[in-house]
């Protein structure tokens, strides 16, 4: 029998639905599938013994798709450009990407093993 750590299949699917709701994004939501994937899997990998996914599956895919949204964000935030008085802010709230993904961090801080895997490899 396997593990339910590590077949939480459906997880991917509903990651990556809410990640596209945090980006905003209605098209080409099948180019951002690969970070749902890694996002289940880090979690797969880093929950705690006997943690139940259906009674935690809420919170775990907020944090699935805060990871996500967050590593996004990296990617697309430019910062602020300005010329003369006029500024702009170019791409995604940075600060808003690492708050969601704070609380969410902390929402599931006891389902996950203490091993700090978020902030290495989301690089907070």
């Amino acid at each position: 029998m396997a593990n339910e750590q590590t077949v939480w299949v459906a997880g991917c699917d509903l990651i990556l639905d809410r990640f596209c709701l945090y980006a905003d994004l209605e098209e080409d939501k099948d180019a951002y599938a690969f970070m749902a994937r890694w996002a289940t899997a880090e979690i797969g990998r880093n929950l705690r013994p006997g943690v139940s996914i259906p009674d935690n599956e809420e919170r775990l895919v907020n944090l699935g798709a805060a990871m996500c949204y967050y590593r996004y964000a990296l990617t697309r935030h430019t910062g602020r450009m300005q010329v003369g008085q006029v500024s702009v802010d170019g791409g995604v709230n940075m600060e808003v990407a690492r708050q969601l993904l704070d609380e969410c961090t902390g929402e599931c801080a006891g389902l996950l093993r203490d091993s700090g895997f978020l902030f290495k490899q989301v690089g907070i």
